[in-house]
């Protein structure tokens, strides 16, 4: 890393400090909102004439043009025998390559921490996602073995919990594959509205931790469009489907959920939109949507569950198609909307 060096003495005490308040004056304004590790120009002048020196300090100087960059400033006074001033030597050091490779840093530390974060978040989440089903399997296991309930009772809550926890393993199985580019599509021509159908009627029947009663209070209406053949994965745009209206069921406890086609003629795209009643999505949530272990959960929502890579998920599985997916909150607090856009070849 390159660094430029200022070295000027004078024999001249006054010139000396002319000279002086000349540098350290045509420094910029202390940035501070930035990084505290720089001093202003006015205290490295400071400690320069009372010390008589100055060591490593971190100022922000100006250039001609009014632009500012960071110097390391050091410099000492020089005396004869008498202790008379009779010069000086000092080193200015831009600091702007340094300065940069440090906010690099800084920026890098803090995507660690926060990669840190969502993984421990994410741990969390899972092994609550592992035990939750295992409970009422065992549960189950046991009080059919005693006589207490029918075994056809014990049956569908266990087949419940292991399809849980079957969705769970692929979801994480999904992500590796992900991540490593190893995730295979089956690309074929299907009737897209037949598959949006199939996902409609299979999550009308799906229980995301809602009473029988809670499931009476909504409803799933489907406006489709245009019946077209596109070059899709049936499985995974099946699954990515899935994802959104799940999640459309689990956060919303009354009302309609809508699923929409449209056809965009004009930019050759097949658009469909999932919109819903529920509690919408938070702002703080909203930018990274379809980031990996983001979840929709909030402290009172203590009852839905969720590993926070199903968006994840749909978005890569989209985004495999050459599609792309947003979403965004209705207006007046009504509820979400999500927007696919599958591209007509």
């Amino acid at each position: 890393m390159k660094s430029s060096v200022i070295r000027y003495s004078s024999t001249w005490r006054n010139k000396v400090l002319t000279q002086c308040v000349s540098h350290l004056r045509s420094g910029g304004e202390q940035e501070r909102s930035e990084t505290g590790r720089f001093g202003s120009r006015e205290e490295s002048f400071e400690e320069w004439r009372r010390t008589g020196k100055v060591r490593n300090r971190e100022v922000w100087f100006k250039r001609k043009d009014g632009s500012t960059f960071p110097v390391l400033i050091s410099a000492n006074n020089l005396y004869d025998d008498d202790g008379n001033l009779v010069g000086s030597n000092s080193a200015i050091i831009d600091e702007t390559d340094t300065y940069r490779a440090r906010k690099q840093l800084e920026k890098a530390n803090e995507q660690l921490r926060e990669a840190q974060k969502l993984k421990d978040e994410f741990i969390s989440i899972a092994s609550h996602e592992l035990r939750t089903p295992i409970q009422p399997i065992l549960n189950y296991v046991e009080l059919a073995e005693r006589g207490l309930v029918k075994d056809k009772n014990a049956l569908d809550i266990i087949r419940v919990q292991a399809q849980r926890l079957k969705k769970l393993a692929n979801d994480i199985l999904d992500v590796s594959r992900i991540e490593s580019g190893n995730l295979n599509y089956d690309m074929q021509r299907e009737n897209i509205n037949e598959i949006i159908l199939e996902v409609v009627n299979s999550c009308k029947y799906v229980q995301i931790s809602k009473t029988p009663k809670m499931r009476q209070q909504i409803s799933i209406e489907t406006k489709l469009g245009s019946d077209l053949e596109l070059y899709v994965d049936r499985t995974r745009i099946a699954q990515a489907l899935t994802n959104i209206l799940q999640n459309s069921i689990k956060f919303t406890e009354e009302g309609e959920i809508a699923v929409e086609t449209t056809v965009l003629a004009e930019k050759r795209l097949f658009e469909i939109r999932i919109s819903d009643t529920g509690v919408g999505i938070s702002n703080e949530i909203l930018p990274k949507l379809f980031g990996k272990f983001v979840t929709l959960i909030t402290g009172d929502d203590v009852n839905k569950h969720g590993t926070g890579l199903g968006l994840f998920i749909t978005k890569a599985i989209i985004q495999a198609h050459g599609g792309d997916i947003f979403a965004y909150n209705n207006e007046k607090g009504k509820g979400a909307t999500f927007v696919i856009r599958l591209l007509i070849k």
